[in-house]
């Protein structure tokens, strides 16, 4: 999942058919944001559920490729730096509020 490379039809294949619900778990959970907003793991699973079951039996915008993009994103925003932008221009805008 933190590669480039990566096989997504391989995912729905382990995970039977629900690659963007067990990939969205799986990153929510090792990003630590399940445990960050105390979000209700079996509440969470069948909201991500729900989003999975929308995208219906389309034969290119389906939850295969939903899944392909999380993770591409994931990758993105993990590897490629955006993260920790985001968390500096964070810490910043939190000093500049604080000493106001």
């Amino acid at each position: 999942v933190e590669e480039w490379r990566f096989d997504v039809f391989e995912l729905e294949e382990v995970a039977q058919g629900r690659p963007l619900s067990v990939l969205g778990f799986a990153l929510l959970t090792r990003m630590g944001l399940v445990r960050r907003f105390r979000l209700h793991e079996a509440k969470l699973a069948r909201y991500l559920v729900r989003i999975e079951e929308a995208y219906g039996s389309q034969p290119y915008h389906n939850r295969t490729h939903a899944a392909d993009v999380l993770r591409s994103l994931h990758i993105i925003v993990t590897r490629g730096g955006v993260l920790q932008r985001l968390a500096a221009g964070t810490a910043a805008a939190e000093t500049a509020t604080s000493g106001s």
